[in-house]
């Protein structure tokens, strides 16, 4: 009797997903049985008049530049690719949303987000009855707070949202940067590889976050000017004590501002990834 329940029901969840299109959901045992993708989320929802996240911020521009929030009142979604979440905690109460167009965050009032929401994971957000604004004029989907854009509670996070198929990292693709000429507004909320730079202040014992605080950490490399940091949660990131490497490294962050600040967050030490162990920038 368990048996034909739990079939019935795999078929009637199935018979939503396949209004997506994409594949066979019969046949995917895996997006049943992995705890990691099943059951959070709304599977109510199916896919509809989905906008691109690049048309959504440009619909959007005037209350994003202005740091408010203006609820969507509009029956439309967003479909992406998670890039960022909090595995390593630098990015906290927050996940980046990519589609092939743009990216950007999405502010939740929640911390293990990446238990369910790896990176390379294809969700739909249903966007009617949330908020778009600025945080230091950064694209941002959450709720009101004090006059601008913060994070949505958990339980409306979960009504808003579906997991289309579950975590695959070779859709996960950084934008290569090999100068900051080649980064944009356009590249905000998205994963970007800065190629060959190096810390300011690594001294073979500065790390990242010293304190409790937030820190911003400056590269060498002239093009990137004062107006663009490596920033660490001092009392969060998991890394925060780690010394910074002297050598040259390829550098992979989530992009953000605030204001007129360029910000690179790390999700990871990983994402920190040396060239040359046995060179200096001293």
């Amino acid at each position: 009797m368990k048996m034909m329940k739990k079939f019935f029901t795999i078929l009637t969840v199935a018979a939503t997903l396949f209004s997506c299109g994409e594949k066979d959901w019969d046949v995917d045992d895996d997006y049943f049985t992995n705890p990691e993708h099943f059951p959070y989320g709304n599977n109510t929802l199916v896919c509809q008049n989905i906008i691109s996240i690049k048309n959504l911020k440009e619909k959007y521009a005037d209350v994003i530049s202005s740091s408010k929030a203006e609820e969507i009142t509009e029956d439309i979604q967003l479909r992406g690719i998670i890039t960022g979440n909090d595995i390593e905690s630098n990015l906290s109460n927050q996940v980046s949303l990519q589609d092939e167009t743009g990216g950007i965050m999405l502010s939740i009032q929640e911390t293990g987000l990446c238990t369910y929401l790896p990176v390379g994971e294809e969700i739909l957000v249903n966007l009617k009855g949330l908020y778009i604004g600025g945080y230091g004029k950064m694209p941002q989907i959450g709720s009101p707070y004090n006059n601008s854009i913060g994070r949505m509670s958990k339980l409306l996070w979960r009504e808003h949202f579906r997991i289309l198929f579950a975590a695959d990292t070779s859709k996960v693709k950084a934008k290569i940067v090999n100068s900051a000429s080649e980064l944009s507004e356009a590249d905000l909320g998205t994963l970007v590889t800065l190629k060959n730079v190096s810390f300011k202040d690594a001294d073979g014992r500065a790390v990242f976050a010293p304190t409790d605080s937030y820190e911003n950490r400056y590269l060498n490399e002239q093009e990137y000017s004062s107006n663009y940091v490596v920033r660490t949660s001092g009392l969060y990131a998991k890394f925060a004590k780690e010394v910074m490497p002297q050598s040259k490294v390829d550098l992979t962050a989530v992009f953000t501002r605030f204001n007129n600040t360029w910000q690179l967050l790390i999700r990871q030490y990983s994402d920190v990834k040396i060239l040359n162990e046995n060179s200096s920038t001293k």
